[in-house]
Formats: structure tokens, sequence, C-alpha cells
């Protein structure tokens, strides 16, 4: 999902349950550069490994 775009730069969130892990999260925020040698390429910025409840705490603590 398109988080935020601004002077080439756009800015990612992927977010995905873990199959092999019940209750487990996968988030991930990278950006891309459309000017850069390879607009494609993906810098991750951070990646997190939550369970549910960790979250609905991020969801929380980022929709204030």
């Amino acid at each position: 999902m398109l988080i935020s775009e601004n002077a080439g730069y756009k800015q990612f969130c992927e977010v995905r349950k873990i199959e092999s892990q019940p209750g487990s999260n996968y988030v991930r925020i990278y950006t891309t550069y459309e000017w850069a040698k390879d607009p494609s390429q993906e810098q991750t910025k951070i990646e997190l490994f939550l369970s549910d409840e960790g979250l609905a705490n991020l969801q929380k603590s980022l929709s204030v």
C-alpha cells in the first residue's frame, strides 16, 4: 500500500500473515525512488515480526 509520495520518493507499507506461525504478522516499510538508476529497486526501512496483539498496538499508535 502506498503511504506517501514526495519529490520522486514513494513510501510503501506491506502487512501480511505468516502462514507457518499462527497469530504472527510481517510488516515492512520500504521506499522507491523515481529517478534512480533502477526505479523498481526497493530500500527497506524497517521490518517487523509481530503477534496479532503487537500489530493491533502498532495500528493504535499510528492512528493517533
